[in-house]
């Protein structure tokens, strides 16, 4: 089975890296096309990954108890999963920031995100398969996007496939945000142009707070979002290959850049 991990060794685009263009086009150069090395790497990033590693174990637990009749794992796995993910992904992470005690703090609210999770769990669930990569081309673009369905599920309402996208955040979403996101319109795409059908998409989002919450948020996408987020993806490839990179020091991402030094240079 292709994984992301083999699509990432060809020339590609994902909604990170368009993101990443539009939010600051000199970090996009820094990063994707200079292949430069960043400063530092926000300890938010092992600890997301282990979140995710997680969420998809208990997914596939599901998965496999939907048929192979198998037992569901315990909150205790689950966390124990949690912890060992985060503790490996810090030790292969280098030059990891995190501020004093702020390991051992994120480690405790990780534990309580994933407890919460299990509170949360909807056990008419149906899930389908998870970590499922994809690659799809887009119209006018030479370069393919690539990217991966967290968890696919079917609907047991109506019958309908949904993409469930795993996130973690500071708080809860704004309740219009899941109607912007880009993400959303880029895996419906790419699902409906491998399935011929446009499914459900909900982003699952667990809140990083003392007491966390999992917050849920469905949205749909149509042909008119597919042809509006094509546009932005031949947008942003007509930049790239324009070479046009400017900084934009009002962005979210300046003020714990990694790529800060080579920006005053530049």
């Amino acid at each position: 089975m292709t994984t992301l991990a083999d699509l990432r060794n060809v020339p590609h685009y994902s909604v990170s890296a368009i993101n990443s263009y539009i939010n600051c086009s000199l970090q996009y150069f820094f990063k994707y096309v200079e292949g430069l090395k960043p400063s530092h790497t926000s300890i938010c990033l092992p600890f997301g990954t282990a979140y995710h590693t997680a969420r998809a174990f208990v997914a596939n637990a599901k998965f496999a108890n939907a048929h192979l009749k198998r037992q569901d794992i315990s909150l205790e796995e689950a966390v124990a999963i949690f912890a060992d993910s985060f503790h490996a992904g810090i030790a292969q992470t280098e030059d990891l920031k995190a501020d004093e005690g702020e390991t051992a703090a994120l480690e405790e609210t990780g534990m309580r995100m994933v407890e919460s999770l299990f509170n949360s769990l909807d056990p008419k669930e149906i899930v389908i398969e998870t970590n499922k990569a994809f690659i799809v081309p887009v119209e006018n673009v030479d370069t393919p996007l690539i990217g991966e369905l967290d968890m696919l599920t079917r609907n047991p309402d109506n019958g309908r496939l949904r993409i469930v996208d795993f996130k973690t955040a500071a708080r809860k979403w704004p309740e219009d945000k899941a109607q912007k996101d880009l993400q959303a319109s880029a895996y419906c795409m790419a699902f409906n142009a491998e399935y011929n059908t446009i499914p459900e998409f909900r982003f699952e989002i667990c809140t990083k707070t003392k007491k966390p919450e999992v917050q849920i948020l469905d949205t749909e996408r149509t042909e008119q979002d597919f042809a509006k987020f094509a546009n932005i993806v031949r947008a942003v490839d007509h930049g790239i290959k324009s070479k046009v990179f400017i900084p934009n020091s009002s962005s979210f991402f300046c003020s714990d850049c990694p790529f800060k030094q080579h920006c005053e240079k530049w």
